[in-house]
């Protein structure tokens, strides 16, 4: 999705001593402890479920350090199958429990630009056929697609497979043929090869931001989720896998340019996007780059506890290579093409994008389907393992990515898992979620009875202007003041979809009239003309509401 920054936003009427204003409060260290779950699941050398798995058949380790597993639960029951209790739990005081079945949710997102039609149609039949069997059952699902430039949800969350089925025949077949593979335009010698690799450099950063989003649309409920990418894999490889591959290297002046070209701006506006970008999703691992990576949308994934499933379709030079094939055979087709590129060869296309494929979703602890025909029954057979949660303590608090190592002591056993984690701040949650308003206004968590109504102002200078007013009603502690502290964090949206950077407001909200309502107002100095998400905070209770405020209707 594109993005736009309006010149010099900012928010209005910030008290500049607004800390003489509150009362004051006494300062506690404090160290924030986190407790850090793991599911893995765990297959024999035949495929088959593993249903005895213990804690002490497993070693885990925290940037390459011994850690103690604190609890250990399962294995939870075959999806689709009664589900009244699970396996055991235990903790180190050598406590039982009993484990209930998570709820999972499945996000179904097409890669309309990264798919040929007939291929992303053949995958959709296979998802069709998944969402009607037993592995799908109890879930809820969502399904998107990316055309390119934003993220257009399909339907809500639902737990009606035949919503979602409806929407996959709805959007199956739209939109354009596949942008070429890598390694197609990597051995390019015509005048157009620099170009192509460009726009493929461009397309991969508008996925990449797509991905992001859609990542944020996930509840932070507990839970499973899982995101189903179909696509050709082009726009998944990570910028040390371009380099091997394609035949150039890409100029941050030329991205920049390419990007003022494709989106009929100026230069200047090119580089306001990225940082509008860069506001909003840089956080995790990426805070001082100047392009989104895959390496940013992992971390995403971790944080949300989201297996990234990427389901290739794709059409062109599949070679002789069958992807469909044991680990070990495509493990060494990987390899010998990873040492191909280092001299100087290029593996086919499809290869190619298999790897970028593999190394993203194991990454999250998934595995890729590489063939998209098989897809209904890989995800059955992947439904069918034995899963398991362990759980650790982090008293870190550094907020850093962290890798995970877990090594089964048992031979013969293959265990899947999440290769890190990364304990996001409530403010990067809170963004997070405000970010998710546009593609979902109607699920909004609003405990406080929030109301939010935009209005045509100027400010000290009769520039055109916005005003927002601010109600809610936050449950008030005995000899509550007249007077509360809140934080406001907004993003706007034009009705070209160009984004706002994050508005950061922090102010005192009054008692309104009632006694029970509190009221505050922000001036933007942006034309009354966007639809806005909004967090309000109230800073006493903690609680949070999210309204989303509708663009003012055209005159």
């Amino acid at each position: 999705m594109r993005r736009k920054t309006p010149p010099a936003l900012r928010a209005f009427g910030i008290l500049l001593s607004v800390a003489a204003a509150l009362p004051a409060q006494t300062v506690r260290e404090k160290v924030a402890v986190e407790v850090i779950t793991v599911r893995l699941t765990a297959r024999d050398a035949a495929g088959g479920r593993v249903e005895d798995l213990k804690a002490s058949d497993l070693a885990l380790t925290i940037d390459g350090k011994p850690v103690a597993i604190e609890t250990f639960t399962g294995p939870e029951p075959i999806a689709g199958a009664p589900a009244a209790h699970g396996g055991p739990t235990t903790d180190r005081s050598g406590a039982t429990a009993t484990a209930t079945e998570a709820s999972l949710r499945t996000m179904i997102l097409l890669d309309v630009p990264g798919t040929h039609p007939f291929e992303r149609k053949d995958a959709c039949a296979e998802l069709d056929r998944f969402l009607h069997g037993s592995g799908a059952a109890g879930g809820e699902f969502l399904v998107a697609r990316f055309d390119g430039k934003r993220v257009e949800m399909g339907t809500g969350w639902t737990s009606d497979p035949e919503i979602a089925s409806a929407a996959l025949r709805r959007i199956s077949g739209s939109g354009l043929n596949g942008i070429e593979s890598p390694g197609t335009v990597a051995g390019s010698t015509g005048p157009d090869g620099f170009s192509s690799a460009t726009w493929i450099q461009v397309q991969t950063e508008r996925l990449h931001e797509a991905l992001l989003e859609a990542l944020a649309a996930f509840p932070h409920s507990p839970g499973s989720g899982r995101l189903l990418l179909v696509t050709g894999g082009t726009s998944l490889m990570r910028p040390q896998e371009l380099t091997a591959i394609l035949a150039c290297q890409i100029t941050p002046a030329e991205r920049t340019r390419l990007a003022a070209a494709a989106g009929g701006m100026g230069a200047a506006h090119a580089r306001e996007i990225e940082r509008a970008t860069f506001a909003l999703w840089s956080r995790a691992v990426n805070p001082a780059g100047d392009a989104l990576t895959m390496s940013d949308v992992v971390a995403k994934a971790l944080e949300r506890e989201v297996l990234l499933i990427p389901i290739q379709a794709e059409a062109l030079d599949r070679g002789s290579f069958d992807l469909s094939g044991s680990p070990g055979n495509l493990q060494e087709a990987f390899r010998t093409a990873s040492s191909d590129a280092a001299i100087g060869g290029q593996p086919s296309p499809h290869l190619a994008a298999g790897m970028a494929m593999t190394e993203v979703a194991e990454s999250t602890g998934a595995e890729p389907i590489l063939v998209s025909r098989k897809a209904s029954e890989r995800l059955a057979e992947i439904a069918a393992r034995a899963t398991y949660t362990l759980s650790f303590v982090d008293s870190s608090g550094d907020h850093r990515y962290h890798p995970i190592g877990l090594t089964c002591r048992r031979r013969g056993v293959k265990i899947e898992y999440r290769h890190g984690y990364r304990v996001p701040q409530d403010e990067e949650r809170m963004l997070d979620t405000v970010v998710a308003g546009f593609l979902q206004p109607e699920r909004r968590s609003d405990p406080m009875n929030a109301e939010i109504t935009q209005a045509k102002s100027t400010d000290s200078k009769e520039r055109s202007a916005t005003r927002l007013a601010v109600t809610y009603a936050p449950p008030l502690e005995t000899g509550a003041s007249d007077e509360r502290p809140i934080e406001i964090v907004a993003v706007g949206e034009d009705r070209d979809g160009n984004r706002t950077e994050p508005v950061e407001w922090t102010g005192t909200a009054r008692r309104g009239e009632d006694g029970d309502v509190y009221q505050a107002g922000v001036l933007l100095n942006v034309a009354p003309s966007y639809a806005w998400s909004v967090a309000v905070r109230d800073q006493p209770t903690g609680l949070t509401s999210y309204v989303f405020v509708p663009a003012p209707a055209k005159p």
